[in-house]
């Protein structure tokens, strides 16, 4: 189970997991209301370097109900922010330089009821501007991040401030997994450190099912890769097409039969004579004569002359 204790400066003891002064602020005693800011690419790779690459795969939405769960808190909202320039991807992180994988988490958590924000560069000045937003929330008691650093520590300073100034109780609380990485430990000024055990973090993996699909497609039963080179067409015979087929046999037996017939009514070795123009007249004939060779020839057979 996660922890919670003070932040220096407190009193020193350990604080329980469900505060008494936990609630709103408005003396009704209900359970504190939680907005969490995550930086997406911070808490993936300290969780990385925490656990292990897997680790990475978090669902940030069922992290943050757990953390509050465990609390007794109300989780009111949780948004994700993530940079859209691919050079920012994982801030350089060598554990996490995979753009596709990052890419398929940021889809699953947008399709999760976090709230997801994209922007080009970093996004820790604008987390730092919405959590200042925030504060102005009076149905907001703990303000709390995931993922974030040093740089977080005027948040914390603004979240006292608001306090004081609206006369309620509302505190700065930051969500880390310990190890050496930069974001592996709480923001020096938060109210309440939550430390991110490796237990938690395994309920709170994305399930395989929520995986993108796979670049093989299953067909059959069998796995072919969508990238394989395509089968080569099956040998393809040409479609016998019989009319066709006849009336060009026909055609061409009836062209040579006219000719042949030119030439013996000319003599025969007198044909041998003939110049380029003489054959051309005779094939041109032949050929027109041949165009409706079936009704030339039943006519010829009929004792019909067709011309000529």
């Amino acid at each position: 189970m996660t922890t919670q204790t003070e932040a220096p400066g407190g009193t020193g003891t350990a604080a329980p997991d469900r505060e008494d002064g936990g609630g709103t602020g408005t003396g009704t005693g209900s359970p504190a209301r939680v907005a969490v800011l995550c930086h997406a690419d911070n808490l993936r790779a300290s969780l990385a370097h925490a656990f292990g690459p897997g680790y990475a795969s978090v669902n940030p939405q069922a992290l943050a109900e757990r953390l509050a769960a465990e609390r007794g808190w109300d989780l009111a909202r949780l948004t994700v922010y993530a940079s859209s320039d691919p050079h920012t991807d994982n801030m350089s992180d060598t554990l996490l330089d995979d753009t596709g994988t990052r890419a398929a988490w940021l889809k699953r958590v947008g399709g999760t009821s976090a709230r997801l924000t994209t922007q080009p560069g970093d996004v820790t000045l604008r987390m730092a501007l919405d959590g200042t937003a925030q504060l102005r929330d009076r149905n907001i008691g703990i303000l709390m991040v995931m993922g974030a650093g040093p740089g977080f520590m005027a948040l914390a300073q603004d979240t006292r401030t608001a306090a004081r100034q609206q006369d309620r109780d509302i505190r700065f609380a930051s969500a880390f997994a310990p190890s050496s990485h930069p974001h592996g430990r709480a923001v020096p000024s938060a109210d309440l450190s939550v430390s991110i055990s490796r237990a938690l973090v395994e309920k709170c993996l994305f399930s395989a099912g929520a995986n993108p699909p796979s670049p093989r497609r299953i067909y059959a039963g069998r796995a072919r890769a969508r990238t394989a080179e395509p089968a080569a067409p099956a040998l393809r015979l040409p479609r016998l097409r019989p009319l066709r087929a006849l009336y060009g046999v026909g055609f061409a037996g009836s062209v040579m039969a006219l000719v042949w017939e030119d030439v013996v009514a000319a003599g025969g070795h007198a044909a041998l004579a003939w110049d380029s123009w003489r054959w051309g007249v005779s094939l041109a004939l032949a050929a027109a004569k041949s165009l409706l060779w079936p009704l030339y020839w039943l006519a010829r057979a009929l004792g019909i002359e067709a011309g000529g």
